[in-house]
């Protein structure tokens, strides 16, 4: 059976999980509980309203390893239907802040 955009993007921020906690040994055992419990995208919108970004968000910036972040998985086209123009526009802002090239999210897979 084909996964619906929704459960494809659960299986991407759960993979957020495993390579924050392989690639730099964050363990973000709380945005994990997050989408187990809500889901990936009720997740990652509760995230983007926050009024700044996350501890993970730092960890990943001070490791150079923005490319796996929940902001930069949001903005892979495929999910850009999942969430509202301002939300996309909170990701993009966050890893421009960070100077992250936004370039690289729209990047085919």
């Amino acid at each position: 059976m084909t996964k619906t955009l929704r459960e494809q993007f659960d299986d991407e921020m759960e993979s957020v999980y495993r390579d924050v906690l392989e690639e730099i040994k964050y363990n973000a055992k709380l945005f994990r509980a997050m989408t187990q419990k809500e889901g990936g995208v009720n997740t990652a919108k509760r995230l983007l309203r926050a009024p700044r970004v996350q501890s993970g968000f730092v960890a990943l910036y001070e490791a150079n390893r923005l490319d796996i972040s929940m902001e930069a998985r949001i903005l892979k086209p495929k999910y850009a239907s999942l969430f509202e123009t301002e939300e996309l526009n909170e990701a993009r802002t966050r890893l421009l802040n960070a100077n992250y090239d936004v370039r690289k999210c729209y990047e085919s897979e």
